[in-house]
């Protein structure tokens, strides 16, 4: 009967000295409590009980399998003797323990898996170490998860730096030649537009030209790529005074389209100043460059907060798009219309959202055609952190 085994004898003697003692013990004795230790036999997570020196006590099924080893020639050993290439030895986890302190989390490997630890020191009523209780879980496919994530972590981190590399080659090696092409088509126009036919200055116009949108593509490809690494402190920003601001800097172009805007309460969030004032300038221009003949343009702003963060809502009466495309127009040079109909690199929504992202933050847009678009903007109290361990440490168990 499991009650009675012998091998479980020094626990009466441990547990004796706790306040648990006589719920313990009546596993061992009373048969009305012998379910308590069939249950803790039976348990799929593997579960030790270690004497204050790191003697074995107990070991259930699941720990004897994962460890081959019989019960009898279990106790009585040294869990030491377990884990020789523990880098942090059972005695040391045991002597951390303290009644303020008693538990200790681990983790361990042992073959292919990888395993997390929980000890739970037991104290007699004099506050001395008595007993202490192990058990462990599989973490295998967490563990496997950390490593992919890391591994994600570090592709993301070699593409931000190809980025970068880039980006210094975009500002440097691009612009140079590019500036020479500008500047000599120029001249060209000056001083030899008399001797060129109508052919040849409708070439000469179009050399000028192109070279003006390539710049303008680089400049906003180095906006693009510079989000993360040229942003600014994370600070409290109020974004009634970033809406403002943006206001007064598109005066002229609202009085001139006779726009109408509604401006709600904004919140104060934690962001990049001059990041978000490039968000709202972007949202708010693409509202007065994307509206329809005829109609005034009417722009509405507002906001909400719930538990989880704020909710900003950019809405227009413009031109609208398909709803299949709402995930296009975040790529970066994606344009739903020619660049005659509409001018610009196709780069501001790009940027909006990585602006976005940066913070924790997302960004999406609704629409139909003629009926405007709504672009939703959350932002998280707090930004999200990521954190994994090597899982590589192997305690005692």
């Amino acid at each position: 009967m499991f009650t009675t085994s012998p091998v479980l004898a020094p626990l009466r003697q441990v547990f004796g000295q706790t306040d648990l003692g006589d719920r313990i013990l009546g596993g061992l004795v009373d048969q009305h409590e012998a379910p308590f230790w069939v249950m803790i036999e039976d348990l799929t997570d593997p579960l030790l009980v270690l004497d204050p020196k790191g003697i074995i006590l107990y070991a259930n099924a699941a720990w004897r399998s994962l460890r081959d080893t019989p019960l009898a020639d279990a106790v009585g050993r040294d869990i030491a003797e377990f884990s020789a290439t523990n880098a942090r030895t059972a005695l040391e986890i045991l002597e951390g323990l303290t009644e303020e302190n008693r538990t200790a989390s681990v983790e361990f490997q042992v073959g292919d898996q990888h395993m997390e630890v929980v000890y739970n020191g037991y104290f007699d009523r004099d506050g001395v170490l008595v007993a202490v209780t192990g058990i462990g879980r599989d973490r295998t496919d967490h563990y496997f998860y950390e490593e992919e994530l890391w591994a994600a972590n570090n592709a993301l981190a070699e593409s931000n730096r190809d980025l970068q590399d880039f980006a210094h080659i975009a500002s440097h090696d691009l612009q140079e030649p590019l500036r020479k092409i500008s500047a000599f088509s120029e001249r060209l126009g000056d001083k030899y537009a008399d001797s060129l036919d109508e052919r040849g200055q409708d070439y000469l116009e179009r050399i000028s030209s192109a070279s003006g949108r390539m710049q303008q593509l680089i400049r906003s490809l180095l906006d693009y790529s510079r989000v993360n690494s040229r942003g600014g402190d994370i600070v409290e920003v109020d974004l009634d005074e970033v809406a403002n601001s943006v206001l007064s800097d598109l005066e002229v172009a609202f009085e001139q389209a006779e726009a109408v805007i509604c401006l709600g309460d904004l919140p104060t969030v934690r962001c990049d100043q001059t990041q978000m004032r490039q968000l709202f300038q972007n949202l708010i221009g693409n509202a007065l460059k994307f509206r329809r003949e005829g109609v005034v343009p009417r722009l509405s702003v507002h906001a909400e907060t719930d538990d989880a963060g704020h909710t900003l809502t950019f809405a227009d009466n413009g031109i609208g798009f398909e709803q299949e495309f709402a995930d296009t127009i975040f790529a970066p040079f994606q344009r739903l219309h020619a660049r005659t109909e509409y001018a610009g690199s196709g780069i501001g929504l790009s940027v909006c959202r990585r602006i976005v992202e940066r913070i924790g933050g997302s960004i999406y847009a609704t629409s139909a055609p003629g009926e405007g678009a709504t672009f939703t903007v959350t932002l998280p109290f707090t930004k999200p952190s990521a954190g994994f361990g090597s899982g590589k440490d192997q305690p005692a168990l």
